[in-house]
């Protein structure tokens, strides 16, 4: 299958037959900008082949060959998304492990590490500003100091969700699994931006009960903030492949590397950033009051 993304085509070919489209969707919900296109007539620089055999993992500029005795989903995910950055950083385009949203013409990047809050500040955004428009849930890909795509998919706790939106839960106990939402989308509730946008602001959320806070970073700090988050998908993934029990790598090089940091550095030092901590409500009065 073909994968079109930003800038980028890759040709996958998985060679499984027992594929149900579990793939796709798999790739949709964690790849921003991902979009299939089987038409045999479109030409790839870059080729993914994964296949059953022998275990076998080898790596170039050109493509990647992966042998597996038995195909993993989340292998197959994490291969093509590691060289779709690699893909990007030859370009200076990264993805941002950020949430992002749009609320009357101001894109905010909301960056952080798991259980930040990213999505929680970004579902009170929506609730308080019913006009917002999503962007992306976890991933988010940026070129200059423009977001151009990102991940549509959203994925909640259950139990906190219905008491930050008691509103939605009819909505949302459709998509609950275990105690787990998933949106995407096509089905969900909510408006999202589709045209790349300008970042207005950068900001990082620090949720807890105490007393709100908030720092505009300067300098440094301001760099080495996005840095982390920026190159959260760009770096060496430290997960296993299954399949060999080898690390995941790719053939990002020091110019890559130095090409993004130079596009994180132009958007850092054009691009308010703070960071702000306490509850929700005093996270969004700031954000009203400071960008809005």
């Amino acid at each position: 299958m073909m994968l079109k993304m930003y800038k980028q085509v890759i040709d996958l070919q998985i060679k499984d037959p027992q594929d149900d489209g579990a793939t796709k969707r798999l790739l949709k919900q964690y790849i921003p900008d991902v979009r299939f296109d089987d038409s045999v007539s479109q030409n790839s620089a870059f080729v993914i082949v994964i296949e059953e055999g022998e275990p076998f993992y080898q790596t170039s500029p050109k493509g990647v060959v992966y042998r597996t005795p038995e195909i993993n989903r989340g292998d197959v995910m994490a291969v093509v998304s590691r060289h779709a950055e690699y893909l990007w950083a030859n370009k200076g385009v990264y993805s941002v492990h950020s949430s992002s949203i749009n609320i009357d013409g101001k894109t905010i990047l909301i960056p952080g590490r798991s259980g930040a809050g990213k999505t929680t500040l970004m579902m009170n955004l929506v609730k308080n500003f019913p006009q917002a428009k999503l962007i992306s849930g976890d991933r988010t890909l940026v070129d200059g100091r423009e977001i151009v795509g990102g991940t549509k998919l959203l994925n909640f706790i259950a139990s906190s969700l219905r008491e930050e939106f008691p509103d939605l839960i009819k909505i949302l106990d459709t998509y609950t699994v275990g105690d787990r939402i998933r949106l995407d989308q096509e089905h969900s509730p909510f408006s999202y931006q589709q045209e790349p946008t300008n970042i207005n602001a950068i900001v990082y959320p620090q949720k807890h009960p105490g007393k709100f806070t908030d720092q505009e970073l300067k300098g440094i700090p301001r760099l080495t903030r996005l840095v982390y988050q920026g190159h959260h998908f760009l770096d060496e993934f430290p997960r296993l492949l299954l399949g060999i029990m080898e690390p995941l790598s790719t053939p990002v090089t020091q110019e890559d590397r130095k090409r993004v940091l130079a596009k994180i550095k132009d958007l850092t030092d054009n691009t308010p950033s703070y960071v702000i901590a306490g509850n929700l409500v005093d996270m969004v009065d700031f954000i009203e009051r400071e960008i809005l």
